[in-house]
């Protein structure tokens, strides 16, 4: 298992007209012993650097300068991949039992309040999977937990 970033960007987006399109290559960062991780998103900012950084743990993976994104930061999603039918996230054990991704905890901060705060999704409500659907799944468990799983 290992840990993947990319970041993209669509001149189609509100905001972005004036940009080009960047395609969301993935690229492997890492390696992933399958514990629990603290993932963050961070806008760093200084006298000399504006960026957006990708921290696992509280190591700086990746970033990107805030000069080439063109999004309103007034919204966040979140979301799990499964890179191809043979990376699985998830599934079964011998013993059949659920050995699904879950996603928990998830928040974001508004600059400058230190609260953070959850999302309120709707416990039991079906995420939205792009394409193909089988054997992708993916379930939302409580208002700020989500559960990813492929089933093959």
């Amino acid at each position: 298992m290992g840990w993947w970033w990319a970041w993209g960007r669509s001149p189609l987006a509100p905001g972005c007209e004036a940009y080009t399109a960047v395609s969301p290559v993935p690229q492997r960062i890492g390696d992933w012993n399958g514990r629990e991780v603290r993932y963050e998103i961070n806008r760093v900012l200084s006298s000399t650097i504006s960026l957006w950084a990708f921290i696992i743990d509280g190591v700086h993976r990746k970033d990107v300068s805030e000069q080439q994104i063109c999004w309103a930061n007034t919204f966040a999603d979140w979301f799990g991949e499964s890179h191809n039918r043979g990376s699985a996230i998830g599934g079964w054990d011998a013993g059949h039992t659920p050995n699904h991704l879950d996603a928990v905890a998830n928040r974001y901060r508004v600059r400058g309040d230190a609260t953070w705060y959850g999302p309120g999704w709707t416990a039991g409500a079906r995420c939205r999977i792009e394409s193909p659907r089988p054997p992708y799944n993916c379930k939302q468990k409580a208002t700020d937990q989500l559960e990813y799983w492929t089933n093959h």
